[in-house]
Protein backbone atom coordinates (compact mmCIF):
# COMPACT_ATOMS: atom_id res chain seq x y z
CA UNK A 1 0.00 0.00 0.00
CA UNK A 2 1.95 3.06 -1.28
CA UNK A 3 1.35 6.40 1.00
CA UNK A 4 0.39 9.51 -1.55
CA UNK A 5 2.19 12.01 -0.29
CA UNK A 6 3.66 13.64 2.85
CA UNK A 7 3.45 17.21 4.19
CA UNK A 8 5.62 19.59 6.10
CA UNK A 9 4.15 22.80 5.84
CA UNK A 10 3.08 25.82 7.97
CA UNK A 11 -0.79 26.04 9.43
CA UNK A 12 -2.80 28.01 7.49
CA UNK A 13 -4.29 30.85 9.55
CA UNK A 14 -7.58 28.98 9.82
CA UNK A 15 -5.99 25.78 10.75
CA UNK A 16 -3.59 28.00 13.37
CA UNK A 17 -6.67 29.03 14.97
CA UNK A 18 -8.55 26.10 15.61
CA UNK A 19 -4.91 24.57 16.92
CA UNK A 20 -4.76 27.74 19.41
CA UNK A 21 -8.49 27.37 20.33
CA UNK A 22 -7.82 23.46 21.27
CA UNK A 23 -4.96 24.65 23.49
CA UNK A 24 -7.69 26.26 25.65
CA UNK A 25 -10.87 24.29 25.04
CA UNK A 26 -11.29 20.99 23.17
CA UNK A 27 -12.64 21.53 19.57
CA UNK A 28 -12.52 18.53 18.26
CA UNK A 29 -15.59 17.68 15.72
CA UNK A 30 -17.23 14.43 15.12
CA UNK A 31 -18.71 12.79 12.21
CA UNK A 32 -20.61 9.07 12.90
CA UNK A 33 -22.11 7.05 11.23
CA UNK A 34 -25.88 4.10 12.15
CA UNK A 35 -23.79 0.32 10.08
CA UNK A 36 -26.48 -2.25 9.88
CA UNK A 37 -24.52 -5.51 8.42
CA UNK A 38 -21.17 -7.41 9.38
CA UNK A 39 -18.37 -4.42 10.71
CA UNK A 40 -16.04 -5.71 13.40
CA UNK A 41 -13.03 -4.03 14.61
CA UNK A 42 -10.82 -6.31 12.22
CA UNK A 43 -12.34 -5.11 9.54
CA UNK A 44 -12.67 -1.54 10.65
CA UNK A 45 -9.42 -1.51 11.41
CA UNK A 46 -7.78 -2.50 7.85
CA UNK A 47 -10.15 -0.10 6.07
CA UNK A 48 -8.91 2.40 8.63
CA UNK A 49 -5.29 1.52 7.55
CA UNK A 50 -6.01 1.96 4.15
CA UNK A 51 -7.62 5.72 4.39
CA UNK A 52 -4.52 6.32 6.54
CA UNK A 53 -2.11 5.42 3.71
CA UNK A 54 -4.45 7.40 1.23
CA UNK A 55 -5.36 10.54 3.02
CA UNK A 56 -1.70 12.39 4.27
CA UNK A 57 -3.87 14.34 7.25
CA UNK A 58 -4.23 11.58 8.77
CA UNK A 59 -0.14 10.71 9.45
CA UNK A 60 0.56 14.41 10.68
CA UNK A 61 0.89 15.69 14.02
CA UNK A 62 1.66 19.73 14.73
CA UNK A 63 4.85 20.67 15.53
CA UNK A 64 5.63 24.55 17.28
CA UNK A 65 8.07 26.90 15.57
CA UNK A 66 9.08 29.52 17.95
CA UNK A 67 6.09 31.39 20.06
CA UNK A 68 3.62 31.88 17.12
CA UNK A 69 3.99 29.54 14.22
CA UNK A 70 3.23 25.34 14.03
CA UNK A 71 3.68 23.12 11.17
CA UNK A 72 1.83 20.01 10.29
CA UNK A 73 4.81 17.37 9.76
CA UNK A 74 4.04 13.70 7.97
CA UNK A 75 5.59 10.60 8.58
CA UNK A 76 5.05 7.18 9.66
CA UNK A 77 2.46 7.16 11.84
CA UNK A 78 0.69 4.75 14.40
CA UNK A 79 -2.19 3.13 13.12
CA UNK A 80 -5.79 4.93 13.51
CA UNK A 81 -6.80 3.81 17.17
CA UNK A 82 -10.20 2.04 17.23
CA UNK A 83 -12.03 1.36 21.05
CA UNK A 84 -14.69 -0.81 21.18
CA UNK A 85 -17.55 0.42 22.89
CA UNK A 86 -21.40 -1.22 24.22
CA UNK A 87 -24.48 0.51 24.08
CA UNK A 88 -28.11 0.75 23.62
CA UNK A 89 -28.95 2.45 20.08
CA UNK A 90 -30.51 5.27 21.62
CA UNK A 91 -27.21 5.72 23.98
CA UNK A 92 -24.44 6.72 21.41
CA UNK A 93 -23.91 10.20 22.09
CA UNK A 94 -22.75 9.37 25.67
CA UNK A 95 -19.59 7.97 23.37
CA UNK A 96 -19.79 10.87 21.35
CA UNK A 97 -19.74 13.46 24.54
CA UNK A 98 -17.02 11.40 25.76
CA UNK A 99 -14.69 11.33 22.70
CA UNK A 100 -15.38 14.88 21.63
CA UNK A 101 -14.07 16.11 25.56
CA UNK A 102 -11.24 14.01 24.92
CA UNK A 103 -8.07 16.04 23.84
CA UNK A 104 -5.62 15.15 21.20
CA UNK A 105 -1.95 15.27 21.84
CA UNK A 106 -1.58 17.67 18.86
CA UNK A 107 1.95 16.55 18.48
CA UNK A 108 1.56 13.04 18.27
CA UNK A 109 0.21 11.18 15.41
CA UNK A 110 -2.80 10.82 14.03
CA UNK A 111 -5.22 13.06 14.57
CA UNK A 112 -8.21 10.94 14.61
CA UNK A 113 -9.67 8.77 16.66
CA UNK A 114 -12.26 5.41 15.67
CA UNK A 115 -14.83 4.29 18.47
CA UNK A 116 -16.90 1.11 16.69
CA UNK A 117 -20.17 1.35 19.41
CA UNK A 118 -22.10 -2.26 19.09
CA UNK A 119 -25.81 -2.23 19.59
CA UNK A 120 -26.31 -5.75 18.66
CA UNK A 121 -25.11 -8.53 16.18
CA UNK A 122 -24.96 -6.44 13.37
CA UNK A 123 -26.14 -2.85 14.24
CA UNK A 124 -23.51 -0.36 15.51
CA UNK A 125 -22.52 3.15 15.26
CA UNK A 126 -19.11 4.40 13.69
CA UNK A 127 -17.79 7.62 15.28
CA UNK A 128 -14.92 9.27 14.30
CA UNK A 129 -13.56 11.65 16.10
CA UNK A 130 -11.05 14.91 14.48
CA UNK A 131 -8.91 17.21 15.74
CA UNK A 132 -10.31 20.06 14.21
CA UNK A 133 -7.21 21.83 12.51
CA UNK A 134 -6.99 18.41 10.03
CA UNK A 135 -10.97 18.62 8.76
CA UNK A 136 -14.49 20.01 8.55
CA UNK A 137 -17.83 18.47 8.56
CA UNK A 138 -17.20 17.86 4.87
CA UNK A 139 -14.14 16.15 4.82
CA UNK A 140 -15.05 14.11 7.64
CA UNK A 141 -18.52 13.08 5.46
CA UNK A 142 -15.60 12.33 2.35
CA UNK A 143 -13.70 10.37 5.07
CA UNK A 144 -16.63 7.92 6.44
CA UNK A 145 -17.67 7.60 2.66
CA UNK A 146 -13.77 5.93 1.67
CA UNK A 147 -13.98 4.29 5.13
CA UNK A 148 -17.19 2.56 4.15
CA UNK A 149 -16.31 1.69 0.18
CA UNK A 150 -12.84 0.28 1.88
CA UNK A 151 -14.60 -1.56 4.48
CA UNK A 152 -17.04 -3.09 1.81
CA UNK A 153 -14.12 -4.34 -0.34
CA UNK A 154 -12.22 -6.16 2.84
CA UNK A 155 -15.43 -7.89 3.58
CA UNK A 156 -15.79 -8.97 0.04
CA UNK A 157 -12.34 -10.67 0.13
CA UNK A 158 -10.71 -7.98 -2.14
CA UNK A 159 -7.67 -6.04 -1.92
CA UNK A 160 -8.92 -2.72 -0.11
CA UNK A 161 -5.61 -0.79 -1.22
CA UNK A 162 -6.76 -0.79 -4.98
CA UNK A 163 -10.45 0.49 -4.21
CA UNK A 164 -11.87 3.10 -6.40
CA UNK A 165 -12.83 6.36 -4.94
CA UNK A 166 -16.71 7.15 -5.64
CA UNK A 167 -18.92 9.83 -6.05
CA UNK A 168 -17.88 13.73 -5.86
CA UNK A 169 -13.93 13.47 -6.96
CA UNK A 170 -11.94 15.93 -4.56
CA UNK A 171 -8.46 16.54 -5.00
CA UNK A 172 -7.71 15.96 -0.92
CA UNK A 173 -10.91 15.10 1.26
CA UNK A 174 -9.48 16.43 3.84
CA UNK A 175 -8.80 19.48 2.60
CA UNK A 176 -7.56 21.57 5.53
CA UNK A 177 -4.61 22.31 3.19
CA UNK A 178 -6.80 24.59 0.79
CA UNK A 179 -7.79 26.48 4.48
CA UNK A 180 -6.26 30.28 4.51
Amino acid sequence: MAICQTINRRLSPMEKCLWIVDQQCCSNFLSHARVIGPLDETVLGQALKVVQARHPLLRVRIVREGRSHARFISGPAPAIPVRLAQSASNRWTEEAERELNTRFDAEKAPLLRCVLIRHGMEQNTVLLNFHHAIGDGLSGAYLMRDLFVAADTVIAGKNPSSYPVKGRAVKNPLYAASRG
